[in-house]
């Protein structure tokens, strides 16, 4: 894999799916903030929690655990770091560059978030939960780390939308987890997927057409 070569194929298709995305977030933001939309979403909300509650299954709720410690921080950190490391020792800067600047502004768009809503978490969590409830920083994290390292990974092809699926499956079981565990409400867990999967394309568009630009600089510099 050259490091020139671009973080995605069809840039088009891409585009639309961030702007889709990011008209998700935007809207789920929207609703929570306003407290009329915040009311009608509610019931939502509660289905879910009560979805959860009527298939409480111990077997499930052990795998929904084991989901919930990958997600922490203490294991993805240094997964993100370490992946970082792998990168720059193979001198592959440009998605370093994407890598670090996806994993960061979610933290920061999540954790900001997180205390300018001040959201309470759902009753009853089977887990213990510190902090606020929205948006969920496990749901976030999984969708940016699991499409990050398909657009850093693997290498642009016909078969490529596969690994794509396979890091939106990802992204959306470890949602669910949070929810069956009563950890967070559904409407933070779609906020969480749709704000690290938007940013995690968004990223990727935005490095690609730097490097294009820098890459026609060079050439008629030279």
């Amino acid at each position: 894999m050259q490091d020139d070569a671009g973080l995605l194929g069809d840039r088009p298709a891409a585009l639309r799916w961030a702007l889709a995305l990011w008209a998700v977030v935007v809207a789920v933001f929207a609703i929570i903030a306003i407290p009329a939309l915040r009311d009608l979403a509610e019931p939502v909300d509660k289905w879910f929690w009560d979805l959860a509650v009527a298939t409480e299954w111990q077997p499930t709720v052990l795998l929904a655990k084991a989901l919930r410690i990958i997600g922490t921080g203490w294991v993805m950190v240094p997964f993100e770091i370490a992946v970082g490391v792998l990168l720059f020792a193979r001198h592959r800067m440009k998605r370093l560059a994407f890598w670090a600047a996806a994993v960061v502004t979610t933290d920061v768009i999540v954790w900001t978030s997180k205390a300018l809503y001040d959201r309470p978490r759902p009753p009853d969590a089977l887990v213990s939960t510190t902090g606020d409830s929205f948006p969920s920083a496990h749901s976030a994290t999984a969708a940016v780390v699991a499409i990050g390292l398909v657009l850093v990974f693997v290498s642009i092809s016909e078969g490529r939308w596969r690994w794509f699926a396979a890091a939106a499956g990802w992204g959306i079981l470890m949602a669910a987890s949070r929810v069956y565990l009563r950890a967070h409400w559904f409407t933070d867990v779609v906020a969480g997927v749709a704000v690290g999967a938007a940013v995690a394309l968004a990223f990727a568009l935005l490095v690609d057409r730097w490097f294009d630009k820098k890459t026609e600089r060079g050439k008629a510099g030279g």
